[in-house]
């Protein structure tokens, strides 16, 4: 293809593909937030957005954070237990939900706590095949600084450890 002819349109997505993504954003939309720092399950999250057996997660430098259904159940749970620590708990809101030209959906989740910075996470999750099958998160920002791809991973790591230590007690 020449640079003067026009770039072709997107290839259809397929109905079951179109069918999730609209499933997955409207559950990212309605429960993520939810899920939590509310009353909603986790599993209902998971449930609601379609998100497969054999889901992965990628970290900010596209590492593997999480491989599996169940250990991003797990890691879910544990960002809940994080956000439940201290006086009063978080809150978390969806601030948008948009479709990029890939078909993936790109969500932008922020978190806040009384007395500390706002804390926005950028994700894309993908889903292709009638299921949501991979979550990248892109970028998290702290009262607006960017969080390194390093602080990133620490601080999965130490949540991690924290759902651990709760799960065996």
């Amino acid at each position: 293809r020449r640079a003067s002819e026009p770039a072709p349109p997107p290839r259809a997505a397929a109905p079951d593909d179109a069918v999730a993504t609209l499933r997955a954003a409207d559950a990212v939309h309605a429960l993520l937030a939810d899920a939590l720092c509310g009353a909603a399950a986790v599993d209902d999250w998971l449930d609601a957005a379609g998100v497969s057996d054999d889901v992965v997660a990628t970290g900010l430098a596209g590492e593997t954070l999480v491989r599996g259904r169940g250990d991003l159940r797990v890691a879910l749970q544990a960002a809940r237990a994080l956000l439940a620590l201290g006086r009063g708990g978080a809150s978390a809101a969806v601030n948008r939900v948009g479709l990029a030209p890939d078909r993936s959906l790109t969500v932008a989740l922020v978190l806040t706590r009384a007395g500390a910075p706002d804390v926005v996470v950028d994700a894309r999750l993908l889903v292709r095949s009638g299921a949501t099958r991979r979550i990248a998160f892109e970028a998290a920002t702290v009262g607006g600084a960017e969080v390194s791809r390093r602080a990133f991973a620490a601080a999965l790591d130490r949540a991690r450890d924290l759902a651990a230590v709760r799960g065996s007690l």
